[in-house]
């Protein structure tokens, strides 16, 4: 797509001038099929104030069959979805003019880019609005869009400001669409929800760009076909399909949570694929409230983005934002990843923590014996050309002072990486379960001491173990909780007709539930470490694995020995002196006192 236009670039794009320079494009009236007219306009914003132009934002699309357009009577290559959207906008008797990124800025001059990029903000923060266009629509999505307009949006952000700002909503109190018991489903309610999840799917929603574009501007209008409606009223739909108690709906539904958690937290997940990695480093740069340079370099795409990961996770790590340590290790990295394993993923980058320099970890190049050998078909592109000093940025430890760390002696069972796409039976699946804890009790039964660190019977311990000592809604819990409904869950585990991943089932037992929330035997493995302590870790978790509770942080990491198996990495989990939990890092550490 870069090289499109490469002939005609000097002719429609010429240098940007001024303090916020910018181009924005006047769409000519019209009506399809007729061509589509339009000429690009240099112009200027000044930081504040709003000017007269509707910022769009849409997905690129595929880059197959581009459409052509007439832009300042040169024949400019677009994408199809930036043609089909920008004949969507167009006005029948008047001109309209709009901002598109994909038009506006020069995609052949990279250093245009970082410029441009560096203040998209304020792009859409001055535009007078923002018109978020979802794609061609289709029948669930005027489903959808007629639903969403009937929600009560003021209600469901109140609801999101009591439990985010003020504390005082708990999260399985707010407003939730569907029941949880399957078997009470009306056929409209199966039928709303096909359309709602699959309208919620669509492309857009898995934008890297997502909150910065639809919510610098009060005015942000959401538009599919001939169906327009405020942004509120999408985030109340959002809001009202996430379920309270658990990460499961229903199973009529056409998608699993799991695989439409993306969409439905859009505004905050940056899990897109089809966007360029650099830029989940640069939308952040726009969205955090603290000055972005003390964690990330300038916008630059010159730099591979394997190094800008690194160099901010570095920055971030060094000014003590230690909440970055959640989303690190490799439990969090593809197997093939150049990333060092502290440098997490982009997700995390932007931690929301508070800097704490007497806890920050310092930082020094990994003796020549320890360097990983970079695998050049690892590498992209840009890194195998890449020879900048910060390319040895992927070559560098970090220390941190630990207030304890312990060795895994022991790991339990865990369903197969590969076991979603094979089809075990229901009784099948609790059947594994009752040989994983059989394992696991018969390892615990040779310990020379059967009583825990903490004064309990050591069996108690495990069993509040696995469920990281949550119950079914997640609430904190002791082992009174397990001794009430441990055995009815063994009677139904051995049930023919048990399904262990449908907790919503009124015959479900509380404890399948809690189970299902820790994630033990599907991420999560329980564990035993040298000195006796009992845990949650990752699936990857392997025996002589270290765990590791870092001064000044809530969590813990297991980084792996150097000289063991998996080399200079670490999976995470995660501890608080005294208590059980479990959070997005993954894992549960167990301590006494």
């Amino acid at each position: 797509m870069e090289q499109w236009n490469v002939h005609l670039a000097d002719k429609i794009y010429k240098p940007l001038q001024g303090t916020l320079p910018l181009r924005v494009l006047q769409i000519h009236p019209g009506a399809s099929p007729a061509p589509l007219k339009c000429e690009l306009i240099p112009t200027e914003i000044t930081d504040g104030i709003p000017s007269d132009y509707d910022a769009t934002s849409d997905t690129w699309g595929s880059p197959a069959n581009p459409k052509t357009i007439n832009c300042n009577g040169l024949d400019l290559k677009i994408q199809q979805n930036a043609f089909e959207m920008l004949n969507d906008l167009r006005h029948p008797d008047r001109p309209r003019t709009v901002w598109i990124d994909a038009i506006c800025i020069n995609q052949c001059d990279v250093v245009e880019r970082g410029q441009q990029v560096s203040m998209m903000h304020k792009v859409y923060a001055c535009a007078q609005r923002v018109v978020v266009w979802l794609g061609k629509p289709d029948d669930h999505s005027h489903v959808a869009m007629k639903f969403a307009a009937g929600l009560d949006a003021e209600k469901c952000i109140q609801e999101l400001v009591d439990f985010k700002v003020k504390r005082d909503l708990e999260y399985r109190e707010k407003t939730y669409l569907f029941r949880n018991d399957a078997s009470l489903a009306t056929e409209d309610d199966r039928k709303l929800a096909v359309a709602l999840v699959a309208f919620i799917n669509r492309p857009w929603f898995n934008r890297v760009w997502v909150q910065q574009e639809a919510s610098a501007c009060r005015n942000t209008d959401v538009i599919c076909g001939p169906d327009v409606v405020p942004w509120g009223q999408i985030f109340a739909l959002v809001w009202v399909l996430s379920p309270p108690y658990t990460t499961m709906w229903p199973d009529y539904f056409p998608h699993t949570y799991g695989a439409s958690q993306p969409s439905l937290y859009a505004v905050t997940a940056i899990q897109a694929d089809k966007i360029v990695r650099r830029d989940k480093i640069f939308a952040l740069q726009n969205l955090t409230l603290r000055d972005w340079s003390t964690w990330s370099p300038a916008v630059s795409y010159s730099v591979p983005w394997e190094i800008l990961y690194t160099d901010v996770a570095l920055r971030i790590l060094k000014n003590g934002w230690l909440k970055l340590l959640s989303r690190s290790g490799r439990a969090m990295q593809r197997k093939d990843s150049m990333l060092p394993s502290w440098g997490g993923g982009p997700d995390g980058y932007h931690s929301g923590s508070m800097p704490n320099l007497t806890i920050a970890a310092r930082s020094g190049m990994l003796p020549k014996h320890h360097r990983r050998k970079i695998d050049p078909q690892y590498m992209s592109p840009d890194l195998q050309k890449f020879k900048g000093p910060t390319r040895q940025l992927l070559q560098t430890y970090l220390s941190f002072q630990c207030l304890m760390m312990d060795e895994i002696v022991y790991t339990g069972c865990a369903m197969p990486d590969t076991w979603g796409d094979r089809r075990y039976d229901d009784d099948t699946i609790g059947q594994m379960y009752l040989g994983f804890i059989k394992a696991d009790l018969d390892q615990l039964a040779s310990q020379p001491s059967q009583t825990y660190l903490t004064g309990e019977k050591l069996v108690d311990a495990y069993k509040l173990t696995l469920i990281a000592a949550t119950d079914h809604n997640a609430e904190l819990v002791t082992s009174a909780y397990t001794a009430e409904t441990w055995d009815a869950w063994m009677q139904w585990l051995a049930k023919s007709d048990s399904d262990v991943n449908d907790i919503t089932a009124s015959k479900t037992p509380l404890l399948n539930k809690a189970v299902q929330n820790s994630g033990v035997f599907m991420d999560f493995r329980f564990a035993v470490t040298r000195r006796g302590y009992l845990c949650l870790v990752p699936g990857m978790a392997q025996v002589r694995d270290t765990i590791a509770i870092i001064k000044g942080y809530k969590t813990h990491s297991s980084p792996a020995p150097l000289d063991g198996p998996n080399a200079g990495g670490f999976t995470c989990c995660c501890c608080e002196q005294g208590r059980s939990f479990k959070t997005a890092s993954g894992g549960v550490f167990r301590t006494g006192g």
